[in-house]
């Protein structure tokens, strides 16, 4: 009898901490996945189901040019406001209550997830958290991109703030892609000569 066991494939390849997910399902709560890429911040809610995870609510920082914002949605400021406007979406589906999922990778204070985490708390989503890991105010807001690229997202970023934090600022509604139908090209002379002479 063999007494190596193997890992599962999801832990063998480094997606998936069995051990960690288990004690996040235990919580019964929707967990927020949080994930940072190259070109925006990705935000969803999953509850658990013997099927596979299902996805209550879906937000990625590029939602936000859909309200208007004329700036960066990769930066701090954006990873915030994708924050508040998860929170928003949450809370009109009935979901106050949640536990953060923040994957495997290891997040550095101050950083770009804390801004998001940050912003759903403020829009007033609860879950368990350290206020020390979040990046100061002036930073937040934009100012230091203010300062050396002479732009104005803090200005905006104050607007876009209190608009979602007072639940002003809705997400417009997608528009359902109108099904065409399907209409079948008429055959060539030519074709149906060609058929003709075969039979």
């Amino acid at each position: 009898m063999s007494r190596y066991s193997p890992k599962f494939k999801r832990r063998q390849d480094g997606i998936t901490n069995y051990k960690k997910r288990f004690n996040m399902l235990k919580s019964q709560l929707p967990r927020v996945v949080m994930r940072i890429t190259n070109k925006k911040i990705i935000a969803h809610a999953s509850v658990f189901d013997q099927n596979g995870d299902k996805t209550t609510a879906f937000i990625d920082s590029a939602r936000l040019k859909a309200l208007g914002w004329k700036h960066s949605v990769k930066s701090i400021p954006a990873a915030y406001l994708t924050g508040a406007l998860m929170a928003s979406v949450m809370k009109e589906k009935g979901q106050n209550d949640c536990i953060i999922d923040l994957g495997l990778r290891t997040n550095t204070k101050g950083s770009r997830i804390y801004a998001a985490l940050k912003g759903a708390a403020d829009a007033g989503l609860k879950f368990p958290h350290s206020p020390d890991y979040f990046p100061v105010e002036d930073r937040i807001s934009g100012k230091h991109i203010d300062a050396y690229r002479k732009t104005d997202v803090s200005k905006d970023f104050g607007e876009f703030k209190s608009k979602l934090l007072s639940g002003s600022m809705k997400l417009p509604a997608k528009k359902e892609k109108a099904v065409k139908e399907k209409k079948e090209k008429p055959v060539k002379a030519k074709a149906v000569k060609e058929v003709k002479k075969n039979d």
